[in-house]
């Protein structure tokens, strides 16, 4: 049986689009993209303001995201269990498992969000266009941002 090994080449990048999502109050830099990595995996650099309440409970059919919190606290709700990480500590959240994630404390928090395979990245680029486009957030059609994540892998968490 011979493999296939695939030779990736070197990447440096710098901090990237989207860039602040001000309407949305977080700070999305997609450090790795899917189409650097021929779609195994991507990488996003996530900060929340403090209080930030964070996306509603969702699951995804295929995607793993693993959350390396890089400093403050991030709260994770996994299957409806909150579990508080803090600077350092990681989670990996596989494919079907119902999750949310927030910043509870009274400080910014970042985290690493590591996506495997790749792609869901994508939404954040779309997210960030739709608020670019908006004169108010949230949009004042209210299945704007669902439509938006019909296409990435995300699905409601009932």
């Amino acid at each position: 049986m011979t493999s296939t090994i695939q030779t990736v080449q070197p990447l440096v990048r710098a901090p990237g689009a989207p860039g602040t999502l001000p309407h949305v109050g977080v700070a999305v830099n997609i450090l790795v993209r899917a189409a650097d990595t021929d779609g195994a995996w991507s990488m996003l650099d996530y900060t929340m303001p403090a209080r930030f309440a964070g996306p509603p409970a969702h699951r995804h059919a295929h995607t793993t995201e693993t959350f390396y919190c890089v400093s403050g606290e991030v709260t994770l709700t996994l299957d409806g269990r909150a579990v508080r990480l803090k600077a350092g500590e990681a989670a990996v959240v596989p494919p079907g498992v119902a999750h949310a994630f927030g910043n509870a404390s009274d400080a910014p928090a970042t985290m690493l969000i590591h996506l495997t395979p790749g792609g869901f990245e994508a939404y954040f680029d779309d997210l960030a266009a739709l608020a670019r486009a908006s004169e108010a957030w949230p949009p004042a059609d209210p299945t704007a941002v669902a439509r938006l994540l019909a296409p990435h892998d995300y699905l409601p968490a009932a």
